[in-house]
């Protein structure tokens, strides 16, 4: 399953993702795409071997068919778990 989430403003943003009404596995993963707010309307911002912008990848924990993520400020995120 892939969750897709944006967060176009300028600060932080706590999550909560319910898993209920499906087997999801207990962990997924979290692909992160951000960067320095002054680089938000810059068209295209990376150049070869000068990428200023680049997808970063973490774990996030189910418990309880739930899991709760801070998207981070001006971000475009996926999850993906695995259902079972």
């Amino acid at each position: 399953m892939y969750v897709k989430l944006v967060n176009a403003d300028g600060v932080e943003k706590a999550v909560k993702l319910d898993f209920k009404g499906v087997n999801a596995a207990s962990t997924g993963k979290w692909v992160i795409l951000t960067g320095d707010a002054s680089l938000v309307h810059v068209p295209n911002v990376n150049k070869k071997n000068d990428e200023k912008i680049t997808p970063m990848e973490a774990e996030i924990k189910i418990e309880n068919n739930t899991a709760i993520i801070n998207l981070a400020a001006n971000s475009v995120n996926v999850i993906i778990v695995s259902l079972i």
